[in-house]
């Protein structure tokens, strides 16, 4: 290989790579080598089949180019004017002699034949559901099982090593919305896919509330008093989430970033696939909680300054460090700092509004993960959409559209998507014309 030097010029170097039959060996453990065997190196075509899926006229058609498996990953809808939906686990997925998915996690023994895998399994054998009777299919980044409820894909009619089964309360919290109205219209699903409802909360909250009653301190009982009084919303207004997030973080044994917090041995029941709406849920030791509760107490006042401050006081919707002030943001004029009050939260915690907010600094968290680009899509004879790159569509300093779509996540709006030549050239800000 030729490695670049410091003056521009080249100079070659030889790298030896060394393999096994299970693939090349990418590093070495105590003196073992670990080699990687890659599935889906003999399938180039993933961007030649979404072409042919977004051109399809029929559901016959759409899945004949998902039964190519030319994608290595990613959760598949589809929906078409005749009325079918679809979900698909679509994937590259080795076929297995044995073994479940904790196994195949880990590093696997190379010195056994039974364990070198050769094909993938066939799209007949991987988790879909097509025109369910829920009447609608979905996915938050979880694993397939609960792609429509009370329509359940049974983890039991697919190897073990298909996919983990652990729950995700945001899941949860959308599988709820989804299922609490027979039909939704197009003003309806905006307005739940930015839902700050915590559904953690609602499942614990009521419990807790009671056992602080039977095993609190007078002080306890007063925080109780505002857990009470909380919504269970996460606005920028709401007072007693800050509190809750504390204790939920030593519930669940998490820190709420991006991994799951939902197996945590402190719940009475623990997870059951097939009830995803009512699992896990309750408190194995309502006295233990309580103990946390006071733990979080104080906590919250250290590192927040009291247990009731506005979630947006702390949580901020910030780009670029902090700005003057909000009324200059909020006239959308070019600023290379932005500072707001957010909304929103964590989807551990089961709020579907994602906005992971990442470790304090000078009193406050801001976005690392969640929310980034946002579309609803009506497929109407004229198509009706709404959008928002909550990160700007640019990011040169000076430019307005940097910022100026942080005020609209903040009041939880959408801004129309522009979708015919009528409608861009309307809102034309520069044109260059190229020689």
């Amino acid at each position: 290989m030729k490695v670049l030097q410091p003056d521009g010029s080249t100079k070659e170097q030889e790298l030896t790579i060394k393999s096994t039959v299970h693939g090349p060996i990418v590093r070495t453990d105590n003196g073992l080598p670990i080699a990687l065997r890659v599935a889906g190196l003999d399938k180039p075509q993933m961007l030649d089949q979404y072409w042919h899926m977004d051109t399809a006229h029929t559901f016959a058609e759409y899945e004949a180019q998902l039964k190519r498996l030319q994608l290595p990953m990613y959760n598949v809808m589809y929906a078409d004017r005749d009325g079918h939906i679809m979900y698909f686990f679509a994937s590259t997925l080795p076929k297995r002699s044995e073994g479940d998915y904790a196994f195949w996690g880990g590093v696997v023994p190379g010195d056994e034949s039974k364990y070198l895998w050769n094909e993938c399994l066939p799209y007949e054998k991987l988790p879909k559901l097509i025109d369910p009777p829920s009447g609608y299919v979905q996915n938050s980044n979880q694993p397939p099982w609960d792609a429509g409820w009370p329509t359940m894909l049974d983890p039991a009619e697919y190897p073990t090593y298909v996919a983990p089964k652990f729950p995700h309360f945001r899941s949860d919290r959308g599988l709820r919305m989804l299922s609490e109205d027979k039909k939704i219209n197009f003003e309806m699903l905006t307005a739940k896919k930015l839902s700050t409802h915590m559904e953690l909360a609602d499942r614990m909250l009521p419990e807790l509330l009671e056992a602080v009653t039977q095993y609190g301190s007078d002080s306890t009982k007063k925080a109780a008093d505002l857990l009470k009084s909380w919504d269970r919303n996460t606005e920028a207004s709401s007072r007693g989430a800050l509190l809750f997030y504390v204790w939920a973080q030593k519930f669940t044994n998490a820190q709420l970033t991006i991994s799951t917090a939902s197996g945590s041995r402190n719940f009475a029941v623990p997870y059951k696939v097939e009830e995803p709406l009512t699992t896990p849920r309750g408190l194995k030791d309502p006295k233990y909680a309580v103990q946390l509760l006071d733990e979080a107490i104080d906590e919250t006042i250290k590192t927040y300054g009291a247990i009731d401050r506005p979630w947006g006081e702390v949580m901020r919707f910030q780009i670029n460090g902090q700005s003057d002030g909000n009324t200059t943001a909020e006239r959308g004029a070019p600023l290379d700092g932005v500072d707001l009050p957010g909304n929103g939260g964590y989807g551990n915690l089961g709020i579907f509004r994602v906005v992971t907010f990442g470790p304090i600094a000078n009193g406050i968290k801001t976005p690392v993960h969640g929310d980034t680009i946002t579309m609803a899509v009506e497929f109407t004879k004229v198509p009706h959409a709404k959008v928002l790159v909550s990160y700007g569509n640019c990011s040169q300093p000076g430019c307005k559209h940097h910022t100026d779509q942080l005020p609209l996540m903040r009041d939880k709006q959408w801004r129309d998507l522009w979708l015919s030549r009528k409608e861009v050239e309307g809102n034309l800000e520069k044109r260059d014309a190229l020689q």
